[in-house]
Formats: structure tokens, sequence, C-alpha cells
């Protein structure tokens, strides 16, 4: 059975009618968690969602928490310890580059910590109202390949909207097609070995997607905020999946002023950067960390003080386009009200 991600299949897939119901009370409390925080803690954490509670435009409240975490490490969440059943990973001291999207999404949708970890465990495994926290990486229920989660898991639970297809049209642009069945892929003995399994029935996708050179031409209908993710050609080091990296749109004008003010861009900009949790890809890899998506002045070696363009970053790397999903209002566990 082959996935197609048209705008019909959007709404076979839960917009808005076919998202899961909302449970009645949180499926896990902190004594569920693996708490990973680094400089943060549960009491700073509220504080945060306390103050962006207010702000109404969902891609300007996760801009708003994501330029927190600016500068936190990078670091692979497959090379940590599998967690035994019923524990859930929060962990806010290193991202790698889909984990920092997952935690800003989680974080965005939510009004306290409580609500969050919530969120995040919606969002990181399939039906845990249901099925509660199963880590098995096989068996289990926990979301391992990004097109599960947001193609289909954070779809269906009104997280966010697909709006690939929509951004296009708006633009008179037509959008590449995507295909590829996904696999289990077996993990590295050193990194605990067993294979990461799929865990919806259905591996086989066709995924409209923005081409590189029409990121500048749509640039007026995506938003900052606007969750960004890279469509992923498989090479020897590389596996095969849909999505191999993601990030969050950052407009010109919403840039932090530390880069608006040297970099003379000014207030009204509505060209297109994006924030992600990176290495470099040099021979030399630097751990770039949570930054705003940076120019390389030598092969490896990035200028954090000088901002990249989506178009400019997808020139560079081997990534085919985006698919672009943008947070719903009113929707997550208790809607931030």
């Amino acid at each position: 059975m082959v996935l197609l991600f048209t705008q019909t299949a959007c709404r076979t897939f839960g917009q808005p009618g076919g998202k899961y119901p909302e449970a009645k009370s949180h499926i896990i409390s902190p004594g569920d968690c693996v708490l990973e925080l680094g400089e943060w803690s549960v009491e700073k954490i509220d504080a945060l969602l306390k103050e962006t509670r207010g702000i109404p435009d969902p891609g300007q409240r996760v801009k708003s928490i994501a330029f927190n975490f600016i500068g936190v490490p990078f670091y692979p969440e497959s090379l940590l310890e599998a967690l035994p059943d019923g524990k859930v990973r929060v962990r806010l001291s290193t991202f790698d580059c889909v984990t920092f999207v997952h935690y800003m999404v989680s974080l965005s949708l939510s009004k306290d910590f409580d609500d969050f970890i919530d969120n995040l465990a919606k969002l990181r495994y399939k039906d845990p109202e249901k099925l509660g926290i199963d880590n098995d990486l096989t068996s289990g229920n926990l979301f391992d390949f990004t097109e599960e989660i947001y193609l289909l898991n954070a779809v269906n639970r009104g997280f966010v909207k697909n709006v690939t297809e929509e951004i296009l049209l708006q633009c008179n642009k037509k959008p590449g097609i995507f295909e590829r069945t996904i696999k289990p892929l077996e993990r590295k003995k050193e990194y605990g070995g067993g294979f990461v399994a799929p865990k919806y029935e259905s591996t086989s996708y066709s995924v409209p997607y923005i081409l590189p050179e029409d990121v500048d031409t749509v640039k007026s209908c995506l938003r900052t905020g606007d969750i960004i993710m890279f469509l992923q050609v498989p090479t020897p080091a590389r596996p095969f999946t849909v999505f191999g990296h993601g990030g969050i749109i950052i407009k010109g004008n919403d840039l932090p002023g530390n880069l608006k003010t040297p970099n003379n861009i000014p207030d009204n900009d509505d060209n297109i950067y994006f924030i992600h949790s990176s290495l470099s890809r040099g021979m030399d890899e630097t751990p770039l960390g949570v930054c705003i998506a940076c120019k390389e002045f030598v092969e490896g070696i990035y200028d954090k003080t000088k901002p990249r363009l989506l178009s400019h970053y997808l020139q560079g790397v081997l990534f085919p386009g985006i698919a672009v999903f943008r947070l719903t209002p009113g929707n997550g566990s208790k809607s931030i009200k």
C-alpha cells in the first residue's frame, strides 16, 4: 500500500476530523521520565512556557522558545542507551537535528512542564494512551523514523498541518515527488545493536516537496515557525529514510538582533533562514549545536555570526528539497489555555 500525501490524503489521515481523541488526563508523570535537562530545570521550563503562553501565533511562539536553546550541544539520540519500558527520555541538555524539532514542537504546544512531557510522549510514541510506553526498538511503539512522526502521527493528532502542497499551489509551482519505502535499520553493535523498525504497517511513501530552486519563489507563503523536513538521498553513510534533517524557519525580520544589525538585515526582510541543531560537514566535524544556519567560510568551518539563507544551504547539501509543516493553533493536550 502506498501512502500518497496529497490534500485529500491529509484529510484521510486526520485533517481535521480524524485526529486521535485527546486523553482525559496526562498519560505520563515526571516520575515516568528520565530527565536529562542540562542547565534547565522543571521550574525554568514552567517559567519559559508561562512567558510564551500569551503569544497567539504558534509560529512566533515556537521561535521564541527555540531561541532560548541556541548553543545547546549536538549529540545523536541513536548513541544513547535505550530506556526501560515505561520511561520517557526528556533531553534538553543535547539535541540532534530531528530531536531538536521534536522538543520545540512539544514545548510550543504546552502550558507547563506536565503538559510538555505529555505532548512529547504523544509525539514520540504511537498511541501511548492505549499501548503505553514500550521502548523496544523493533517491537515497541517509540517512533524512530521521523517521517512516521510528521507525515502521520503529528498530523493525525492535529499538532501540525502538512502545508507543502498548499504553499506550492499558492505560488503556482509544481511539487517534486519523493518515492521511498522505509525498512528496518540495523544499528551498529557499538550503538547497542538490534533493528530499528517502522511502527506503521504501510511503509511506502510518495511525498510532495519543494525544490531548492523554488524556495525563494515561495518565500512569501512561508512563515516564521514553520517546521521544515529535508528529504534524504541515501548514501552508504546515510539510511534509506524519507527525512534526513530538520529545522524551523526564521524569516529575516524575525532573526535575533545580534544577527540582524551586524549583517544589515532590515526589519522588513522576508528572506528565509532557519534554526537547527547541526554538526559541520567537514572532515573535522565541528559540533555547531543549536544555531541559526550559518555561512561556511572554509570547508567545514562556520561563522555563527553570518546567517545563511535556506536556498543557499540547499545548494550545498545533498537534500533534494523540503516538506513544510505548520503548527496548528488550538491543539495539544491542554492547548496553552
